[in-house]
């Protein structure tokens, strides 16, 4: 399974809406790869340390897997229709820039299977004005070492409330945005999220697809 310029299917707007959830905001996901589907294609692939050919092929769909790409129609696994909330995407890039050296090790978008058995914000149970399953929750890898320390990640998002936050899982305790809000409780999931900030986001797409830059003073 491949895609390269001059294709006009349904995988190529799986792939378009990939690269819009990177911040290639010139790509629109008309099913057509075009000139600026192939700019942006070449730019994540040279991002990545790959071949900038603008072929989308086996090491590009691996690549773009590890940021949440669920793949094409046809191949293993779900179909690429759903996608990680545009918000945390802003969020992810963000934090890509502050930190470019953090690892990624505990980073996570679409829940594993364990998850797809829970009630989980990992899992695309919420649905775009299209339709298309959204997965609202993402986790960041706790890694001082190089920049990202999730104690001063989750302190500046408490302290700026943000309105697209739901809540906030790290180290053994919750906070959300409506219960007992903006204030730390025990947790006491299986998970106690000692390796990684879990954020989730409002399931009101004006909120979980506001792409607006988040306030990260203080990280």
């Amino acid at each position: 399974m491949q895609l390269k310029q001059g294709d006009h299917n349904t995988n190529v707007s799986f792939w378009q809406a990939f690269l819009q959830s990177q911040g290639y905001k010139d790509v629109t996901a008309d099913s057509y790869f075009g000139p600026k589907t192939d700019k942006a294609t070449r730019g994540f692939q040279a991002a990545n340390g790959l071949r900038a050919d603008g072929i989308v092929g086996p090491n590009t769909i691996n690549a773009a897997k590890a940021f949440g790409f669920a793949g094409f129609t046809g191949q293993t696994g779900s179909p690429g229709t759903w996608y990680v909330a545009l918000s945390l995407e802003t969020l992810r890039l963000q934090l890509n820039a502050l930190f470019p050296n953090r690892s990624k090790a505990s980073d996570g978008g679409i829940g594993d299977e364990r998850h797809q058995t829970s009630n989980s914000d990992h899992n695309p149970h919420v649905r775009d004005k299209n339709g298309r399953p959204v997965v609202t929750a993402r986790d960041f890898t706790h890694d001082p070492a190089n920049g990202l320390d999730c104690n001063k990640l989750a302190a500046a998002l408490i302290a700026h409330k943000d309105p697209r936050i739901k809540y906030l899982i790290w180290n053994r305790q919750i906070c959300s945005s409506k219960v007992s809000p903006w204030k730390w409780r025990p947790y006491s999931g299986v998970n106690a999220h000692t390796k990684h900030l879990h954020i989730s986001v409002d399931a009101d797409e004006r909120l979980f697809n506001d792409k607006s830059q988040w306030d990260l003073t203080g990280v």
